[in-house]
């Protein structure tokens, strides 16, 4: 009934498929903003500037890959994204610092 009158799919995707996609999207936009910080060669005082535009660019690619998928605009969808995760970035950045300074931890 639903696929006939909707067009709707009664099966959904695979649950393993999907678990799998998943923990591989994790790992691998996961690693980008550890990566500077493990790459030999790379000086220790731009480490940080490097992990926060390689996270930039990885929220920016994320939201313009879900604006394709979606039929949206991608640069919305990716500024948006970029918007959102930046703000969750800079929040968790502020919360550690006043922790590190609250609690003396180097």
């Amino acid at each position: 009934m639903l696929s006939e009158e909707l067009g709707l799919e009664v099966e959904g995707p695979n649950p393993f498929r999907a678990a799998l996609a998943t923990f591989a999207a994790f790992l691998i936009v996961g690693i980008i903003p550890l990566a500077p910080f493990v790459i030999p060669g790379l000086p220790t005082s731009t480490r940080f500037l490097a992990s926060a535009i390689a996270t930039g660019v990885a929220f920016f690619g994320v939201g313009a890959a879900k604006g394709l998928v979606l039929g949206r605009s991608a640069l919305r969808s990716g500024l948006e994204t970029l918007l959102t995760g930046g703000t969750a970035a800079v929040i968790a950045f502020v919360v550690g610092a006043l922790l590190r300074q609250a609690f003396g931890a180097s």
